[in-house]
């Protein structure tokens, strides 16, 4: 290994050339981690060499301030939602933390798969930024919601997706119906059954 090495654990760029053929010169592209910025140069650099299975062809016209943040976002979203909640078609997920970059994504994701899912925000009007995202139900969180969950969702939720923290964990465990998972995902992959 040499160093120093160049950072970033995330790319978006225009393929400069694919030594395979997989890509073609100018193609948009998106990569994210195994070594990124540690085994190899990162996307700091002008220019990086990503392992190609690593590299997917993407198609849209979103600025590139805003591509630049999708990959980690959207390998965090759905890493918590399939590998740590193994979030299956049908089931009933909530994610509290809802307008977060990872919520926004984690809703359009299960969506998607056909989960039934409920968002939080503090702020009323968010609520039709959720419903765009993918939220079937908003909750507006005052730092409690479990009784509003009872209410409307007697059985609780399947999965718990806890992107707050530490101020709403434990209200949020009280979402989850028994037997339901929970994953806090403040820098943490830690998954609790309860």
């Amino acid at each position: 290994m040499k160093f120093p090495r160049v950072l970033g654990i995330e790319a978006v760029g225009l393929v400069e050339s694919a030594p395979g053929n997989q890509f073609r010169k100018g193609d948009k592209v998106a990569a994210a981690m195994g070594g990124l910025g540690r085994d190899f140069d990162g996307s700091y650099a002008e220019y990086t060499c990503v392992p190609v299975v690593q590299v997917q062809a993407i198609k849209t016209e979103l600025p590139w301030e805003t591509l630049g943040a999708l990959p980690e976002v959207l390998q965090t979203a759905w890493g918590s939602l399939f590998k740590s909640l193994r979030l299956e078609k049908r089931e009933r997920l909530l994610i509290r933390g809802g307008t977060t970059s990872v919520g926004l994504a984690a809703a359009a994701i299960a969506k998607n798969q056909e989960a039934s899912v409920a968002s939080t925000t503090r702020n009323p009007e968010r609520a039709v930024l959720l419903r765009a995202s993918g939220a079937d139900q908003v909750f507006i969180d005052t730092g409690s919601i479990a009784e509003q969950v009872k209410e409307l969702c007697p059985g609780g939720f399947d999965k718990v997706l806890e992107l707050v923290g530490t101020t709403t964990l434990k209200d949020s465990l009280h979402c989850a119906k028994q037997g339901g998972h929970r994953l806090h995902d403040r820098n943490s992959r830690k998954q609790m059954v309860i």
